[in-house]
Order: C-alpha cells, then sequence, then structure tokens
C-alpha cells in the first residue's frame, strides 16, 4: 500500500492544479489522484491527443510519442521513478520526488518546442542525428538545441547470468516460479554510492545482496499489469570500482500474503546515486550543434525562447 499512499500525498499536495497527465498504468489512481484531473494514455477512453504514447491500453507509456504542443494542456505530469525512462520536455521541471513517483510542473511560460525526437544508439550515432536535426527546417533563427543526458547505467544480464533452470522466461525477464538464485557479475566504472533498481511483479519474499552482504528484503512489490514493468524504490550501495557479485534468491513459499503470488523479474540495473533523480538538460544553439556530441541522451529538441536552466 505504501505507493497508493504515496499517490494519495500527490493528491492532497497538487489538488486543483490539474489537469495532469499519469504516465504510469494504474486505474486506482484515478481515485487516488481524484483532485487532479488526472488522464493518460493506458486508461481505457485516453484523451485522444495523447492516445499513441502507448500502443494500447494497460501497455506502457513512451512521453516521446506525444506531440510536444498536445502536453500544453497538462500543467502537471506524474511519472514513475524509473531511470530507463525519458524525461519530460525541456518545458518541465521537477517539482516533487517520492520513493515512487515523481511531479512535473510546466515552467512559468515555457512554450511546446518545435520539434521533439528520441535518441538512442551510441554516442556516435546520435551525433549525426543531432547534426541532421539542428540542420532540420525547425531549426531556424535563434532556435537552440535542448538535450536530456541519459544517466548511467549499469545493466544485469538476466538471461545469460546462473539461474535455475526451471525458472520461465517472460519477454526479456525471468518467471520465479519456485524456490532457487540468480547470480550475476557485473561491473562498476566509479567508486562510490550506486543504486540498484529492480523491475518486475515481485510479491513473494525476495532476498537481495551484493557481494555477499543483504542489501534488501523485497515483497509486496506489485503494479497495475504485468506489461508494465513495476520499478521498485531504488536501493542505496557504496561499491568500489571493478568487478561484483549480485544475487537475489527466492526462498519456498511460506503462509504469509503473497508467498505464492507473481514473480516476475524483468530488470536489475544500477545508477550512480550522484547523478540525481532527474535528466541533465543541456542547451546549445543549433549552429553550435557539436558541442552536444560525445554523450548520450534520451531526447533532443528544438526549442525557442529563454534557454531552460541546465538541470533536472
Amino acid at each position: 500500500t505504501a505507493r497508493y499512499e504515496e499517490l494519495a500525498s500527490l493528491n492532497s499536495r497538487f489538488a486543483g492544479k490539474g489537469p495532469t497527465l499519469f504516465t504510469d498504468f494504474d486505474e486506482y489512481s484515478m481515485y487516488e489522484l481524484r483532485d487532479l484531473d488526472v488522464g493518460g494514455p493506458d486508461f481505457v477512453y485516453p484523451p485522444a491527443a495523447i492516445a499513441a504514447a502507448a500502443g494500447g491500453y494497460g501497455e506502457p507509456v513512451d512521453i516521446d510519442r506525444i506531440a510536444p504542443g498536445a502536453l500544453l494542456a497538462y500543467p502537471l505530469i506524474i511519472t514513475r521513478r524509473d531511470p530507463t525512462a525519458s524525461r519530460p520536455p525541456a518545458a518541465y521541471r521537477l517539482l516533487w520526488q517520492g520513493r515512487y513517483y515523481q511531479a512535473w510542473g510546466r515552467r512559468h511560460g515555457a512554450v511546446a518546442a518545435l520539434a521533439h525526437i528520441a535518441l538512442s544508439g551510441s554516442p556516435a550515432a546520435q551525433c549525426t542525428e543531432i547534426e541532421h536535426f539542428a540542420h532540420s527546417s525547425s531549426a531556424t533563427g535563434q532556435a537552440r538545441l535542448v538535450a536530456a543526458q541519459a544517466p548511467t547505467l549499469v545493466r544485469i544480464p538476466l538471461a545469460r547470468s546462473p539461474h535455475p533452470a526451471h525458472w520461465g522466461h517472460e519477454r526479456k525477464g525471468l518467471v520465479m516460479s519456485r524456490p532457487g538464485r540468480l547470480s550475476a557479475r557485473f561491473t562498476i566504472p566509479d567508486a562510490g554510492l550506486w543504486e540498484v533498481w529492480l523491475q518486475g511483479e515481485l510479491m513473494p519474499t525476495v532476498q537481495l545482496r551484493v557481494d555477499g552482504r543483504k542489501l534488501a528484503s523485497i515483497a509486496g512489490q506489485l503494479s497495475g499489469n504485468s506489461l508494465v514493468a513495476d520499478t521498485i524504490p531504488p536501493i542505496p550501495v557504496a561499491l568500489s570500482a571493478g568487478a561484483h557479485n549480485l544475487s537475489l534468491t527466492r526462498a519456498s513459499a511460506g503462509l504469509g500474503p503473497g508467498e505464492t503470488g507473481s514473480a516476475v523479474l524483468d530488470a536489475i540495473f544500477l545508477t550512480p546515486a550522484r547523478e540525481g533523480s532527474a535528466a541533465t538538460l543541456r542547451t546549445a544553439s543549433a549552429s553550435q550543434w557539436q558541442s552536444l556530441c560525445g554523450r548520450s541522451y534520451q531526447w533532443i529538441e528544438i526549442a525557442s525562447g529563454e534557454p531552460a536552466a541546465a538541470s533536472g
């Protein structure tokens, strides 16, 4: 119930300041956020202008697929905390963050971007896309480029990591249908405080360890449906640079609530805690597009008006 309690606190904090775009999938949110005039592309009757952001009812939402002008109707956007998902456009700034959700508010006087595209691939491949984007017909006059820098991700390859043969497979994840343990080895580029993120539907208790040290017991983490991965609040751990070992263990089912429930593990990854909770925005004039090259970004857009602060 912690996630619903957090949604209820958001309703109290921002009541009457909607309409609010909700990018997670959970129909109980229509009750918990009832004072925010909440809507989203994931519901049975999505607003027509943003329906394409999801592939259909109950499908994952990709905010990069929403036309910039369609967001003008939403002073607030509530997203799940998920470093693998794109942050909202530069017209929005982070207002509040909890363990599960983030609330974004449209900057005062912000106008819609002239164009917005998602970026993927290596920094070199993205540089080519940035060049084409900077030379597009939209990038004229005083237009400038704004890009959301992607966080550093250290991913755990679930399918290639040793795990019980009787565990099933669902999409890219594992179905932890019986007791067993996943063991994985990963490498950290820099020493410091890192955060471990799990995605999945984990009702029974699982034990997370790194280098033999117990980090957390995780249970009762269930989202709206199994198609939209449930991102569990990050677990901090101090690590040295180099190789480390991670294990995730499901024990035999007990008599407690949820012990025989779903245990689907979609992903495990780590991010540096120092990078914060929102992608850094970097800006450049269209003529200086080269200054953006050499990094990985979530998206880039062509904006006009005063530059947004280079922050979350």
